[in-house]
């Protein structure tokens, strides 16, 4: 989220939309934070708009968000972030439009690139993966086949993070090593160039989370024993 006074719901969480006057700001919060690590030796490939931009539509959404809608995605894109990393000298990064659920990439897509200034910034979707079990990974093969210069990068996933999971880490899982493995085939046989874990290593409630947003990871620490384990979700990621 941007900074609450930048918002129009003047909070970090809930519905709330970056206020039209603040794009360039934002833009500019963009650029400091790639030159701070920068100054640290640390450059970047890539980076999205925004995490989860549906999140911010949401009344009384619990952590972090902000709302965008692909139409002002893309005005923000083109007319502030796009130029501003040009400006910078961060025309190299490739900048990730989207960055939400696999179902709603078409329409999203669609309405980004029908906007010239941000069509030539967007190098590629950034894409979740926490609704794929409804299926229809076709949306891919239909996006790459309208917009064959952009990439598609899975972006986040992870198990646990389900309310109906009651049990948020469950240690020796292979049922969830199994859901890794389903869905990074099922996305790289439908153009997906990659696909991002979201937390390599948790504790074990499935935190630390300022939010109490536990969820499972790959490898599970237990710090009270001095031990760490590491699930089939680890060993299904080493295959690819």
């Amino acid at each position: 989220s941007a900074p609450a006074w930048m918002k129009s719901n003047n909070a970090l969480n809930g519905q709330g939309y970056l206020l039209p006057e603040y794009y360039q700001a934002w833009a500019d919060y963009y650029l400091k934070f790639l030159d701070a690590y920068k100054e640290e030796g640390i450059s970047f490939w890539g980076l999205t708009a925004q995490n989860e931009p549906l999140d911010g539509n949401i009344p009384d959404f619990t952590f972090n968000c902000m709302g965008w809608n692909a139409s002002t995605q893309a005005t923000w894109i083109g007319q502030h972030l796009g130029p501003s990393l040009d400006a910078g000298g961060y025309e190299d990064i490739k900048v990730m439009a989207f960055d939400d659920q696999r179902p709603l990439l078409p329409g999203w897509a669609n309405e980004v690139m029908e906007d010239t200034d941000a069509a030539k910034y967007v190098d590629g979707w950034a894409v979740h993966w926490y609704v794929d079990f409804l299926g229809a990974p076709g949306v891919l093969d239909r996006v790459n086949e309208m917009y064959p210069d952009k990439f598609i990068l899975f972006s986040e996933a992870c198990t646990g993070s389900y309310p109906w999971e009651l049990q948020k880490v469950l240690l020796g899982s292979w049922e969830r090593g199994q859901e890794y493995i389903n869905d990074i085939i099922t996305n790289l046989n439908h153009w997906s160039a990659g696909w991002t874990d979201w937390n390599l290593v948790l504790d074990m409630n499935g935190g630390p989370n300022w939010a109490n947003n536990f969820v499972d990871a790959p490898i599970i620490v237990n710090s009270e024993n001095d031990e760490f384990y590491k699930n089939p979700m680890y060993y299904g990621l080493a295959h690819f």
